[in-house]
């Protein structure tokens, strides 16, 4: 076998995965069809993009008012139950319409069947079944 001068085997995985992850992305939704049932208590979330609930502090605390929890890593891996994405998006997303998060989190999933990558929305309904009687934290009311 001759392997080429200047050949990552490294390289090769990460464009492999870059790749599948954009495919998905494109081809499909990042979100599960219909959007998993979202537990809290107990669960582990993090936060990805711009909030029309509020700060990503807000977001968090939210969570773990209903007994979930919300680390401040900004790595997804395997441990983190939930990603949630912003319907406001981010600029500063580096593939344009998702970023590194949503690449890594498409790629755990398909490895260790989590995290679930669920919408604001979706989220936030299931905030409120979580708890109707905790008021929801908005923006500015910190």
């Amino acid at each position: 076998v001759n392997v080429p001068a200047g050949w990552s085997g490294q390289q090769a995985i990460e464009d492999f995965q870059q790749d599948l992850a954009a495919r998905i992305i494109h081809e499909e939704s990042p979100f599960g069809n219909p959007q998993p049932k979202v537990i809290i208590k107990g669960k582990s979330f993090l936060f990805t993009g711009k909030f029309g609930f509020g700060s990503r502090k807000d977001c968090q605390k939210a969570v773990i008012l209903r007994g979930g929890t919300s680390p401040e890593q900004k790595d997804v891996n395997q441990f983190i139950d939930y990603l949630v994405v912003g319907t406001e998006g981010s600029k500063a997303w580096s593939k344009g319409d998702y970023g590194n998060k949503i690449e890594a989190a498409i790629l755990n999933r398909r490895q260790h069947g989590k995290p679930a990558i669920i919408s604001e929305e979706h989220w936030a309904a299931a905030l409120k079944e979580a708890d109707p009687q905790l008021s929801l934290l908005k923006a500015g009311n910190r």
